[in-house]
């Protein structure tokens, strides 16, 4: 008989598909067997059952496809119950709450924990059901034979998951091993599109870091999106960790924004003059993010954070501002400051053509370090100190509460405004942005992003008495041809419907807990250094031993393992930010079937990736 390893000891190469198909076909007989046997009775489960025990979250049909809960996705919840001493599992076919396949090669720690806040089903709850029925007028009788259908199904969830820990286990690990193996990707197409595009753009790109440079190589080039997918113009199809860098939170290309923007299209592009559109997104975005009573509606980001600081300045009446090490802005003048040791401070502009003067007004601490922001706002007459709430830009590095604490203290100590730039973690890491995930509410914020519905917006906003500054309400200018234009406008309004719902949060902070913590683990098993988390729909991982709280901690990382790594999971058809210094994204198109063959598609990289 074939003996089949775990994942990260075979070489998918040593064995080809058509032997493994052959050596398990004699099996598979028997496996059907007891497959169809279950499955006759998941029929009957969900009638008996019911759903005062088996817990589903309401889940909006548009946030994820709704779809009955089976058998195959109730039985882990209980086989960790009545197993108690199993630790790792090869789940075949595990369904959620939205009906997608759930995690593959994973431990109990890090999904069943997760199954049994989605579906926490026990005995406990069978039997407080089964008293109510009684209690509740029905027959004994009835109850009684019902508890015999409910004993039925324990056992059969058991005999399941004994199936499953034999048999099954050797088949999904056959078949999940075949859809994971290294396959040939032609790029022919990208490479003849991308040297066109050297010839034509600097770098054949419109933004850096799409060349692929911190990662080598030739960058694919896309030609459609749907969902959490991408294909390139070679027809190749990669699940998608990058959302067009944060907008597409609903995954790409979302039916309901689609249609409102084709809507749209026949009123009008771009007016120039005010829309209601303005008015109700503004509406939305006040209600959500604490900091901000009145906004103005920019094109991007950059801009959002040119506005902030003018305004800043023009309120406190000073012109230095803190900035900190590794977060980004935008690439306005002031903001391209390069941070480091001897210079942080110095105001030493980052880019060729930014001058001195442009830059001598900004001062540079350490993230997650209040003492040299302390030590700034001492010797310095600050405007404001300006951060990432959660960096993105030097990889994925998340603030201490106590350092955001801290700043909104220090701030209001010595007279400068907090500004939270938000362009990343707004309505991403939470409705209300990272602010009302961390309870630290700043004067300023800036925005961009998912606010934009996947078009380009940006916007800046904050307390009523600061922002009344803003032109033409005040003397502090700021304006822009495109800016509040409808098509924006409706697509954000789109999004932010739809990120209302109390379970588009809980899907998006699930499904990346869950890739991150499987990845994390497929890295410990295969002596992989590697650290990482997560807030809400953003991630990042590090090759790194020691956890990650700064850019001076981000630069120690293994970039050149990162590489690799980033190459290997491209050619297996993930597609991940390619450069060790960018976070990573969700959406809520994103399924734990998705996430369960990215981490498996890891292990197998990581297996062998040299350490």
């Amino acid at each position: 008989m074939l003996s089949v390893r775990a994942p990260s000891e075979v070489n998918p190469g040593q064995v080809s598909q058509d032997t493994m198909a052959d050596r398990s076909r004699t099996g598979c007989v028997r496996r059907a067997k007891v497959v169809r046997s279950v499955a006759l009775f998941a029929l009957w489960a969900p009638l008996v059952l019911g759903d005062d025990i088996v817990f589903q979250p309401e889940f909006n049909p548009d946030v994820a496809p709704a779809a009955p809960l089976s058998f195959t996705g109730i039985y882990p919840a209980i086989a960790a119950q009545v197993l108690p001493d199993f630790d790792r599992s090869f789940v075949p076919s595990v369904r959620g709450p939205g009906g997608e396949t759930l995690s593959a090669g994973l431990s109990r720690s890090a999904v069943y924990s997760s199954l049994r806040q989605q579906h926490p089903l026990s005995m406990r709850a069978a039997g407080s059901w089964i008293s109510s029925t009684v209690a509740g007028g029905e027959d004994p009788g009835t109850a009684f034979g019902m508890a015999l259908i409910g004993g039925f199904f324990l056992g059969c969830a058991a005999g399941a998951m004994r199936w499953k820990r034999t048999a099954g286990r050797s088949m999904y690990r056959r078949g999940a091993l075949r859809g994971a193996s290294l396959r040939a990707l032609n790029t022919e197409r990208s490479k003849t599109v991308f040297a066109e595009a050297q010839d034509l753009m600097p770098g054949g790109v419109s933004s850096p870091v799409r060349a692929f440079g911190p990662v080598g190589g030739s960058p694919v080039i896309f030609d459609r999106a749907k969902g959490p997918h991408v294909w390139d113009v070679d027809g190749n199809r990669y699940i998608d960790y990058v959302c067009s860098w944060g907008p597409a939170i609903l995954g790409h290309a979302d039916d309901t924004v689609l249609g409102a923007l084709r809507e749209q299209m026949d009123k009008g592009t771009s007016f120039g003059a005010p829309c209601e559109l303005e008015n109700t997104l503004a509406k939305m975005v006040v209600d959500a993010v604490p900091s901000i009573d009145m906004v103005r509606f920019t094109n991007s980001g950059t801009e959002a954070c040119m506005g902030m600081l003018r305004v800043a300045r023009a309120y406190t009446k000073r012109d230095k501002f803190i900035k900190f090490e590794g977060c980004y802005h935008g690439h306005a003048d002031p903001f391209l400051v390069q941070a480091g040791s001897g210079v942080a401070t110095l105001g030493l502009p980052d880019s060729p053509g930014v001058p001195v003067g442009a830059t001598s007004g900004t001062l540079v601490a350490r993230y997650n370090d209040l003492a040299s922001v302390e030590a700034l706002l001492r010797e310095h007459k600050v405007a404001a100190v300006v951060l990432e709430a959660v960096v993105g830009n030097s990889g994925f590095i998340k603030p201490t509460t106590a350092f955001l604490e801290g700043l909104r203290e220090l701030t209001t100590a010595h007279g400068a405004l907090l500004v939270f730039d938000e362009v990343m973690t707004g309505f991403r890491v939470s409705y209300g942005g990272a602010q009302e995930y961390f309870g630290v509410t700043p004067d300023l914020t800036t925005l961009g992003k998912v606010i934009g519905g996947g078009l380009p917006v940006g916007a800046y906003g904050g307390r009523r008495d600061i922002m009344e500054l803003v032109s033409p309400a005040g003397p502090v200018y700021q304006a822009g041809t495109l800016s509040g234009n409808p098509l924006a406008m409706i697509a954000g309004i789109k999004t932010l419907e739809r990120l209302r719902h109390p379970s588009a949060f809980e899907h998006l902070d699930f499904i990346t807990r869950t890739l991150v913590d499987g990845i994390l683990e497929a890295a410990r098993d295969t002596g992989h250094d590697m650290v990482g988390g997560h807030a809400g729909g953003m991630f990042g991982l590090f090759f790194s031993k020691s956890p990650v709280t700064c850019f001076e901690d981000a630069a120690q990382s293994d970039t050149a393992k990162f590489a690799k790594w980033h190459r290997a999971m491209l050619e297996r058809g993930i597609y991940l930010a390619p450069s060790q210094y960018e976070a990573g994204f969700t959406s809520l198109a994103h399924t734990q079937s998705d996430v369960a063959h990215t981490v498996l598609v890891a292990r197998e990289v990581l297996s062998k990736l040299v350490r």
